[in-house]
């Protein structure tokens, strides 16, 4: 089981130890309410499940040469690398407060209206698909769904990220419940595993306002969604949900594997041309004819005329543009975001808005490219834009009365924290 490049199982196993140990690192660096460390963890399991399966000599994704696993590990490896020195460099606060969520005066009606919306249409949805749905395979229900299928997708993905901007009066809550509700129903039904980015980064959010912590809350609940994934994965293949399918989650390690036995022995490093090519595909087709994305040119480089989908991988964009060291930019770059926005997060509801989001949307995008991950922020931003400008600000109060008004904030906030800490 030596590898073409020399590098034996056992030096394979090395590098499989290596980024565990470096995951525990951030975890010890920085402590159980680190996002970047939980991210890195899932970053962990989903790229490196199928290389414990080929070290086990279980059965791999398929396509998949063992000649390519060591260069595809190692540069796993580097990535999180990339985010334990985000990590370090730009370390976690552990302290924060609502004071900042609270001090918004602002009423924002289109919150509500969204979250009705994304429920009605998920309900009509899911009425219309009817009980024969069950029966149908994952490519035909994406079909039957129609054709806003991925626009829901992401839409619901986004106004979920409003959550600290529902709780704050109870018709809000209530939208917003009936919009996760609605969302999940539908996902479950078509075989779509996004809502659970969507809930892992409101959990890692919601934690972080909590005065005291343990580590028990994120691993179970991880697990218990990791193996709810694991049975939705297994749906979608037909196949049984046992260890081996559990670790074979992702299509990381084929598309590392295929584009680093491509690059740069059979094609020119490209130097940045996708991330150019991704920022231009963002304006309006009208202005620029947009580019092939990653994952088409995949499936026609690996298998021309295929229907199927292999998605991509932000590490994968990385080396074919720059090598190792793209890998170790990108990902260092992708975690100094995530702290800086963690730390920024409670001091409106804007701030905590952009984190939620940017934590669901790096989940996603990890076995997707650059180009997903700007369009998901930009319209983000968008949404954010058309809700703070349909928003008016609450009846005027007196300096005195926002004195109040933050005293019973701080208030509220530490029997908030009493109450989680009993």
């Amino acid at each position: 089981m030596t590898a073409s490049n020399g590098l034996s199982a056992a030096g394979i196993l090395l590098v499989v130890l290596v980024s565990l140990a470096l995951v525990a690192l951030m975890a010890l660096r920085s402590g159980s309410k680190s996002i970047t460390t939980f991210i890195a963890g899932y970053f962990l399991l989903f790229a490196f499940g199928p290389v414990v399966n080929y070290l086990l000599g279980n059965e791999i994704y398929f396509g998949i040469e063992p000649s390519w696993i060591p260069a595809a590990a190692t540069g796993m490896c580097v990535a999180i690398i990339g985010m334990c020195a985000g990590i370090f460099l730009f370390p976690q606060r552990q302290q924060f407060d609502r004071l900042g969520l609270a001090a918004d005066d602002r009423t924002y009606p289109s919150v509500a209206v969204l979250h009705i919306a994304m429920s009605g249409y998920a309900i009509f949805t899911i009425v219309k698909l009817g009980g024969s749905i069950a029966e149908l395979d994952k490519i035909k229900k994406v079909l039957a769904a129609g054709p806003y299928h991925y626009d829901y997708l992401l839409l619901a993905m986004l106004a979920s990220a409003f959550f600290f901007t529902s709780e704050r009066d109870r018709f809000g809550r209530c939208c917003f419940w009936l919009h996760v509700a609605t969302y999940t129903t539908y996902c479950l039904i078509l075989d779509e595993r996004d809502f659970i980015f969507v809930f892992v980064s409101l959990f890692l959010h919601a934690r972080l306002f909590r005065k005291k912590v343990t580590v028990w809350p994120p691993l179970l609940i991880g697990s218990a969604l990791f193996a709810l994934a694991t049975y939705l994965f297994a749906a979608r293949s037909g196949e049984e949900a046992d260890t081996a399918q559990a670790l074979n989650q992702g299509s990381l390690l084929f598309v590392d594997g295929f584009i680093t036995e491509r690059y740069p022995t059979f094609l020119p490093y490209r130097w940045g041309g996708t991330y150019v090519d991704a920022l231009a595909s963002l304006a309006p087709s009208w202005l620029v004819a947009p580019s092939p994305t990653l994952a088409d040119q995949l499936v026609q480089s690996y298998a021309p005329g295929s229907h199927s989908g292999y998605g991509f991988s932000l590490t994968a964009e990385a080396y074919m543009n720059f090598g190792f060291i793209g890998i170790l930019v990108v990902f260092l770059l992708l975690a100094t975001c995530q702290q800086k926005l963690v730390n920024r997060c409670d001091r409106s509801l804007f701030s905590i808005y952009c984190s939620v989001v940017f934590t669901v949307v790096w989940m996603y995008a990890m076995r997707g490219e650059s180009f997903q991950l700007l369009k998901a922020l930009l319209d983000g931003a968008l949404l954010y834009g058309i809700v703070s400008i349909t928003s008016w600000r609450r009846a005027r109060t007196t300096r005195s009365n926002r004195f109040k008004a933050t005293r019973g904030a701080v208030q509220d906030t530490k029997v908030s924290l009493a109450d989680n800490t009993a």
